[in-house]
């Protein structure tokens, strides 16, 4: 029985590699940024956030969620630490020009590599879509490979498309309309081909 599916390989390919310990802070602070970003482009939670904040201070209770939201970073970023450092997740960086531009989260589970926790320095600016592009047929290929299935979850119909665009023989599983955690995507391994095949 498998209780982990294999190690992800990064192709080469320039400006592109697997974080290291070092980088754990800067994840953590481009993943709640991430956060940040898709809360204001939600009306539900927006509404929610600012309910919130609006019991927080009637509550007098600022200091708290102030201390709360400081423990979410600690433990966040430990839990970053933790799956970098003992290869649970493996995060894929890209640079531009030396700088963090995006980064991807591949979780090793006994299904496959679960592919989440898309980040990059500027929402919104395609930068993502640029480590997808670069990143997609080599992971497909490497999967292949090792026969493993790549799962993931777009947010919107459009994100899936966009997905889909990226990954050779990524699509959604049977049955996945919207939901409210998203649109989940699977992408099967192809059968190696065998040398004796030609």
């Amino acid at each position: 029985m498998r209780i982990l599916s294999p190690t992800p390989t990064l192709p080469n390919v320039d400006d592109v590699r697997i974080a290291r310990p070092r980088d754990t802070l800067q994840l953590c602070l481009r993943q709640l940024r991430g956060v940040m970003y898709s809360v204001v482009r939600n009306p539900w939670l927006l509404t929610f956030v600012g309910v919130a904040l609006v019991l927080a201070v009637i509550g007098k209770v600022v200091l708290a969620l102030l201390a709360a939201c400081v423990g979410v970073v600690f433990l966040y970023g430990g839990w970053i630490a933790l799956s970098v450092a003992t290869g649970l997740k493996v995060f894929v960086i890209h640079s531009q020009g030396g700088r963090f531009a995006a980064s991807i989260g591949l979780l090793r589970t006994r299904r496959g590599w679960l592919i989440d926790d898309h980040t990059a320095a500027r929402p919104g600016s395609n930068q993502g879509a640029a480590l997808r592009s670069l990143l997609g047929p080599a992971l497909a290929a490497d999967a292949d490979s090792k026969g493993v299935t790549i799962l993931t979850r777009a947010a919107t119909a459009k994100l899936s498309e966009r997905y889909a665009g990226s990954l050779p023989g990524l699509h959604r599983a049977p049955g996945q309309e919207r939901r409210k955690r998203g649109i989940r995507m699977v992408r099967e391994p192809s059968a190696p081909v065998s040398p004796t095949a030609e």
